[in-house]
């Protein structure tokens, strides 16, 4: 080869050579920024990690504080629930034994009437000794409502009559 040949050659090889150095630098700037983009995004997934592994821990939390109120209030359902019972059956309790006191109230009170009915028809006997009225009743019953008038006036006589 000769001489102007060699230099063709070392001047082709020499752009050649500018050609992949220009390349490898826009090569190696496109790798730094796919790099830098890898690392950014893997920044952001690390820190969504930690806030989503941050938001499971709160969720946790709240599930057992929400666990702990759902028994509270279960038991506390449960207490209200027994002690709705023991008040239902104080009511019902309460409802016989104000029956039972209103039928005995009534059946005193017929008994009663029955009493002063059967006294305002009793006949009584009277009698007087010296100046004391003495009022008898005749039945054996009432006889603790004997009275005795210490005093009388007379309000009417009876004597034989005349006849016309």
């Amino acid at each position: 080869m000769d001489l102007s040949t060699a230099l063709n050659v070392i001047s082709t090889l020499e752009l050649q050579l500018k050609e992949l150095e220009t390349m490898s630098k826009d090569y190696e700037s496109e790798m730094e920024q796919v790099i830098d983009k890898l690392r950014r995004d893997y920044i952001e997934k690390c820190n969504q990690w930690e806030s989503q592994k941050t938001h499971v821990t709160e969720l946790e939390i709240r599930v057992d504080e929400l666990e702990s109120e759902n028994a509270f209030l279960s038991n506390k359902i449960n207490f209200l629930q027994d002690e709705n019972d023991r008040h239902l059956e104080r009511n019902v309790l309460l409802k016989h034994e104000l029956y039972d006191a209103k039928e005995r109230l009534e059946n005193i009170d017929h008994i009663d009437r029955k009493k002063k009915v059967k006294r305002s028809t009793e006949s009584l006997q009277v009698s007087t000794s010296g100046s004391a009225l003495l009022v008898i009743p005749r039945s054996h019953l009432t006889s603790n409502s004997d009275a005795k008038l210490n005093t009388s006036q007379v309000i009417s006589t009876t004597s034989p009559g005349r006849q016309p």
